[in-house]
């Protein structure tokens, strides 16, 4: 029973030893110059060590080594596709998944007004909100607006009169530089020249959950409505959470897009 005993001790340490010296993969890189498209969105998946496959999926289900292999840049005509990647080799774990959302433009908008955001964080001017430029995770990126303030109006301006069903905005989330979801935000549509509330949806903020992320948002509405007037009222982060450094101070918010649908 002693040398069994001995025996036992060596196989178990064979096997953590093999476990250490297994290593995750890296996870790839999904390439693209923005999530927003008009008619199609050319994605390029990056990864460079040999003997890998890196394994895709566009229907938001998590990647398996069953799945497709990609071999050449994807093109992505449907909205809201969610392309998923993952790398896998023999001898390694398989890596983390990377992922990205793209969306296809909705119905031609003609403006956007909205409150002056702050100086720094600007965007490229008036298009900013309606250029196809969006999904960057850094704040610096000139596809932001920044805004530090109770709340923001957005009035949309569509070509003409005609169905409207939801309306969509992407926000940008990074706790450490104290940009959070809003608190609120609500779809007015003008029906007889009057503003009639649509739509609403709150948010609800965890602790050290995905602290930076970019995030889209549709509201949808009950039913289609006949307008060329939309407004999209955002209430920002009232008071910062107590788990946070920044804590009881106004949330900034950040936005790189709105669409119509």
């Amino acid at each position: 029973m002693k040398y069994f005993g001995s025996f036992l001790v060596l196989i178990q340490s064979f096997f953590l030893s093999a476990a250490q010296d297994t290593f995750q993969l890296a996870a790839p890189f999904i390439k693209h110059q923005s999530v927003f498209f008009k008619k199609e969105a050319s994605v390029e998946i990056v990864f460079a060590q040999q003997g890998t496959s890196i394994h895709y999926t566009v229907n938001g289900a998590e990647p398996a080594e069953t799945d497709a292999v990609y071999t050449k840049p994807l093109v992505i005509k449907k909205n809201f596709t969610t392309v998923k990647a993952r790398v896998f080799g023999k001898g390694f774990l398989a890596s983390e998944t990377d992922q990205a959302i793209f969306i296809k433009e909705g119905i031609p908008v003609k403006s956007i007004e909205h409150p002056a955001p702050d100086a720094k964080y600007s965007g490229e001017g008036g298009q900013t909100l309606n250029d196809n430029k969006g999904g960057i995770l850094s704040l610096q990126s000139k596809t932001w607006l920044g805004f530090l303030m109770d709340t923001i109006t957005f009035t949309i301006a569509v070509n003409k009169i005609q169905p409207v069903q939801s309306v969509l905005f992407q926000l940008l989330q990074d706790y450490n530089s104290w940009i959070f979801f809003p608190d609120k935000a609500e779809v007015y549509c003008s029906t007889g020249g009057v503003m009639q509330k649509q739509g609403e949806m709150f948010f609800n903020r965890v602790e050290n959950k995905e602290t930076k992320l970019v995030q889209p948002y549709v509201i949808p509405f009950s039913k289609s409505v006949r307008t060329d007037l939309v407004q999209l009222r955002i209430y920002t982060c009232s008071k910062i959470p107590d788990w946070h450094a920044g804590k009881g101070q106004k949330g900034w918010l950040f936005i790189d897009e709105i669409k119509i649908y």
